[in-house]
């Protein structure tokens, strides 16, 4: 019973004029992504919260997962956390992630990041991925479309669909980023200087 109690359904599913939105009550709202998709997952696990739709019989999906903020995450700059995330996912259990771009994607007032990548677990199986992060005062809310490589594109404009529905309830907040010292801040060696300090992050891609 404790089980079932911690893991209730995250929100519900409701008709709209437009079509199907999925809602949790002051947190978000989504778009159903059309026809073919169902939803697999929907559950509430104390402060956690998932979304899973899945299209049936095949490998794709589309997630939104919000989880608490530690004070870590907090001080991070957003796209910083955004795509530390994203390729630390999995790693442990020989995931590889590369990321391709990270773009900057408002929804209404609050800031977003977006990081594009493909992830493989060899030898033989790869994702393309996309990832929207969106930052409140306490909590992080994620948007995942993940597909085969083969199936991506098919189904991009129902991702589009859904997130064009996408919004975050909880109110805006600017966030609070941690202050360093020059002493902490990255340095050049002396074999570099007079050069630039590398960027780790690629452009978006075209």
């Amino acid at each position: 019973m404790a089980f079932l109690l911690s893991c209730a359904r995250a929100g519900v599913e409701h008709a709209k004029p437009s079509g199907p939105v999925f809602e949790v009550e002051g947190v978000f709202r989504i778009g159903n992504p059309g026809e073919g998709w169902k939803i697999h997952r929907n559950r509430k696990m104390g402060k956690k919260l998932l979304l899973d739709y899945r299209r049936e019989r095949e490998d794709v999906d589309l997630r939104v997962t919000v989880h608490p903020l530690d004070e870590t995450s907090r001080d991070l700059p957003l796209p910083t956390l955004a795509e530390g995330l994203v390729l630390a996912f999995g790693r442990s259990r020989g995931l590889e992630t590369e990321v391709h771009g990270v773009q900057r994607v408002d929804f209404g007032e609050h800031e977003g990041f977006v990081v594009h990548a493909t992830r493989r677990w060899r030898p033989n199986v790869e994702r393309r991925m996309v990832q929207c992060f969106v930052r409140t005062a306490e909590r992080l809310v994620m948007v995942t479309y993940i597909a085969p490589p083969d199936l991506y594109d098919r189904y991009a404009p129902d991702f589009a669909q859904a997130l064009g529905s996408f919004a975050v309830l909880l109110p805006p907040e600017a966030p609070v980023f941690g202050l360093k010292t020059p002493e902490e801040l990255p340095q050049l060696s002396p074999a570099t200087a007079g050069g630039v300090l590398p960027v780790t992050t690629p452009p978006p891609p075209k």
